[in-house]
């Protein structure tokens, strides 16, 4: 015995009369409460998507937008800025700065036992922590860092 064939067209029309039955059951399931750790997942996700999206708001401001003339007056203001306030950005010390004739005059600063023992008490530590096997999640000098 065979079953007979079944037109497209009912199939079809038998699939758009389940749909709203699939949101009506989806529907009824949106009564679910979470868990304190999902909503605290949840208000996570929203506070680094909102951090996310002010990051990328904040770099599109630095992007100079217009034609060349604004673009070269807005070079010009920024050098005019930076010539005003030369203490934003110090230049490399050279070997004729006042400022590094002074370091290199003061033998106190350079060559004191101060920072020779600083020196020796790092080197000292670090030289402790040798040979010891690495820990995963370790925090103890005794046991081995991470």
């Amino acid at each position: 015995m065979s079953l007979p064939s079944i037109p497209s067209f009912v199939l079809s029309g038998l699939l758009l009369l389940c749909l709203p039955f699939s949101s009506f059951a989806s529907a009824t399931t949106s009564h679910i409460t979470f868990s304190y750790a999902a909503r605290q997942r949840m208000q996570n996700r929203a506070r680094l998507l909102k951090q996310y999206q002010t990051h990328l708001k904040k770099q599109a401001s630095y992007i100079v937008e217009g034609n060349a003339e604004s673009r070269r007056a807005l070079r010009q203001h920024n050098r005019e800025q930076i010539k005003q306030h030369p203490e934003w950005f110090p230049a490399p010390l050279k070997a004729s700065d006042r400022r590094w004739q002074a370091l290199a005059e003061n033998n106190h600063f350079l060559s004191s036992d101060h920072l020779h023992n600083i020196t020796e008490v790092a080197i000292h530590r670090l030289e402790q922590q040798l040979g010891k096997p690495y820990v995963w999640g370790g925090t103890r000098p005794d046991q081995g860092f991470d």
